[in-house]
């Protein structure tokens, strides 16, 4: 990844030609840019070696040259490189890797040349002259290509493997590079493959910073172990690794490596959902409560295709219990907050208060996929019970898991190594009673939460010939034949959310089962009959915000039941997690200008940033009747996956109409939104990873 966008690049050397780097596209293209980045000149290449030895963050390059000294193609750290002579003693060089031989903290270089191994040593200031001071041996190695390095014999050093010129492995020993202290890493991935290849790591004890990367290529071109020379230190301050994944764990508080006896320390990798929506916190008269995650169909520019990304739905109806939400203070306090790796565009906010008998519960008609055309946007129900009976496709009994809303969830499915899928599994649901019968409106109401994919893991799936399912609802016929009545009954798409399911005249025979069939990995928590009531009875008064206030907070405490993550708002940490979109961001303060009708004038929020807002309270509701709220949002998201669009920068804006999203920028901006910019969106960010110092500090 020479220009740390991410992805992989690809560089080819070949003798007495012009070096090739072919720039990763994300499109399953690449283009050649070794001209443009520096790489410009002809040589009778002959092998090659990677590693930041510079210390700028970005990868630096050796690169062996037959009948001549090598040379370092260092980079400037914005992406190119500066061709510079390699130190004497590298001349005819047919195996090189850069490694820290005495643990010190810099990247030395050891080559193979027609005199045997040499070493470099890297002095910050500049090299030494290779020699053959430090991996010596008798036989004759100088045909080898290749060199395999890791600490071998586990006693904190580099060693090295290299094949003599019979073609026999030989071991050649780091005698005394362990005077100095060192910190080996075993990467343990769960999101990335197993093996952490590709991951990015960055070491900091005291003043000594380093970075290093995870290779699988052959001729290894750096040690297969992530080893760190510490000098006299003891053991890291921090350490971060940016997984493959993208995702960004941080390690503090680490033990003394002579404590460990240079046994490796182990890093697992974290199942962290680096995306997914605004969560919603409310004041419940006692604290502030997680409701649920929120806008979820406004995210931007998911892979669905090669060159195809999805299209948001931008707006959403969240359903707020009665006893989730109080007055305090005679307002109703709401939060809004950017807690995953994200940029959220929040366009406009207010707040439904529904009145209704105390005997009906409110849903919105909400959820991913659901069959919207001629369907109300809420739903009375009333009299909703669990059903008689519930098996999974192994007919195992699952109504404990479905029966009451209690985070044990149905999970009676297979999941698949790829995030978000799982094998086609059945749902059946035995209804019971006598509904659909009496002239009644049934409805089936399904509240858990799904575990979905994302751009690269879609990608990966289509490259596998897998696609996800929505799920789709079966009846049986007369002769007791499974039938399809509904196509799609969406997927929740909140933590957690109902969906509700319109059975009216959906039965085809006396059976009142319905067996669900799909291969997303959604989790039901309750599963609910019931009967669909009368909406004149309802009163419903609309509420503007009164306060909206944009500042940075960092992220709740996260909590996780089952599987499911929700967030502890009381608790927060600010341990910088998540990596950050390039551009500007609306400048902290009021916002209040910027939710007041849906006009593409945003908040554009940041991660861990936080709307509060503050909602005139209205009279306690009448005796028999209680309040429901829906909180309606129009927004949109954008995630960092490298394989979505535009995973990077905050810019472009999306906008009402727009069919594509990356869209080629037209040049036009309506005067409004031009003015909201130029006075709110003034916060500048510098995209890319926390710097990790400041992890440190905090």
């Amino acid at each position: 990844d020479y220009d740390n966008r991410r992805d992989i690049d690809l560089l080819f050397l070949a003798a007495n030609a012009q070096p090739v780097l072919f720039r990763n596209l994300r499109n399953t293209a690449f283009a050649d840019v070794a001209t443009e980045v520096g790489l410009d000149r002809t040589k009778a290449w002959s092998c090659a070696a990677a590693g930041d030895f510079n210390k700028d963050s970005y990868i630096d390059f050796f690169f062996g040259i037959s009948g001549s000294r090598g040379m370092f193609a260092m980079s400037d750290g914005r992406g190119k490189f500066k061709l510079i002579d390699a130190p004497g003693g590298t001349e005819n060089a047919t195996a090189a890797q850069f490694l820290d031989y005495d643990n010190d903290g810099l990247l030395d270089l050891v080559v193979n040349t027609s005199k045997g191994f040499a070493v470099s040593r890297n002095l910050g200031s500049g090299w030494t002259e290779a020699a053959n001071s430090i991996f010596k041996t008798a036989v004759n190695m100088t045909a080898s290509t290749q060199i395999l390095s890791a600490d071998i014999d586990a006693d904190g050093d580099v060693d090295l493997f290299s094949f003599d010129n019979n073609g026999s492995l030989r071991f050649l020993r780091n005698e005394g590079g362990n005077r100095n202290n060192v910190e080996v890493l075993r990467l343990l991935g769960r999101v990335s493959n197993k093996s952490g290849v590709s991951a990015k790591i960055d070491v900091r004890s005291g003043s000594l910073a380093q970075k290093l990367e995870i290779y699988s290529a052959s001729p290894a071109p750096a040690p297969s172990h992530a080893i760190f020379g510490l000098g006299k230190r003891t053991k890291p301050d921090a350490i971060r690794v940016i997984w493959s994944s993208g995702i960004i764990q941080s390690e503090i508080d680490l033990p003394e490596t002579t404590a460990r006896l240079n046994a490796p320390f182990k890093i697992e990798e974290l199942d962290r959902k680096p995306s997914s929506c605004p969560y919603l916190y409310t004041w419940n008269g006692e604290r502030f409560e997680f409701v649920t995650d929120f806008l979820g169909g406004g995210e931007m520019g998911n892979w669905a295709g090669a060159g195809v990304y999805h299209l948001p739905d931008s707006d959403e109806y969240v359903r707020i219990g009665s006893d989730q939400l109080k007055p305090k203070n005679g307002r109703y306090e709401i939060r809004v907050t950017n807690e995953l790796e994200e940029v959220l565009y929040l366009d406009h906010l207010k707040l439904l208060v529904i009145e209704h008998e105390t005997g009906t519960e409110i849903y919105p008609n909400e959820g991913l996929g659901i069959p919207s055309a001629g369907r109300p946007m809420i739903y009375v129900t009333r009299d909703a019970r669990p059903p008689r009976a519930s098996t999974d496709m192994y007919h195992r009994n699952i109504l404990p898991k479905i029966a009451k809303l209690d985070r044990v969830f149905y999970d009676s499915f297979e999941s698949l190594p790829i995030r978000g899928y799982a094998k086609p599994h059945e749902l059946i649901i035995d209804l019971g009673g006598n509904i659909d019968l009496l002239g009644e409106k049934t409805l089936l109401l399904l509240t858990g939460w799904t575990d979905y994919a994302f751009s690269s893991d879609n990608l990966s799936a289509s490259q596998s010939g897998k696609s996800l399912r929505l799920p789709y609802l079966q009846v049986k016929d007369a002769q007791g034949r499974w039938t399809t009545a509904i196509d799609s009954i969406g997927i929740p798409i909140g933590r957690p959310q109902t969906v509700v399911v319109d059975l009216t005249g959906k039965f085809l025979g006396e059976s009142r089962e319905v067996r669900i069939v799909t291969n997303f990995k959604t989790f039901w928590d309750k599963i609910e009959v019931g009967v669909e009531d009368s909406i004149a009875g309802l009163k419903v008064t609309e509420i503007a915000p009164e306060r909206a206030d944009l500042h940075e907070r960092g992220f709740s405490r996260e909590a996780l039941t089952n599987g499911m993550l929700t967030a502890e708002y009381e608790t927060v940490v600010n341990d910088s997690r998540w990596k950050n979109f390039s551009g500007h961001f609306t400048r902290l303060g009021d916002v209040i200008p910027l939710l007041t009708q849906i006009d593409d004038s945003f908040v554009i929020s940041k991660t861990g940033d936080e709307v509060a807002l503050s909602f005139p309270a209205l009279n306690p509701p009448p005796i028999g009747r209680k309040y429901t709220f829906l909180l309606y949002a129009d927004g949109y998201s954008k995630e960092m996956d490298i394989n979505s669009g535009s995973p990077d920068s905050v810019f472009p804006l999306p906008f009402k109409g727009m069919t594509q999203y990356p869209y080629k920028p037209s040049g036009s901006t309506s005067d409004r939104r031009f003015g909201i910019l130029h006075e709110y969106t003034t916060r500048f960010v510098r995209g890319g990873p926390p710097n990790l110092n400041m992890i440190y500090a905090r």
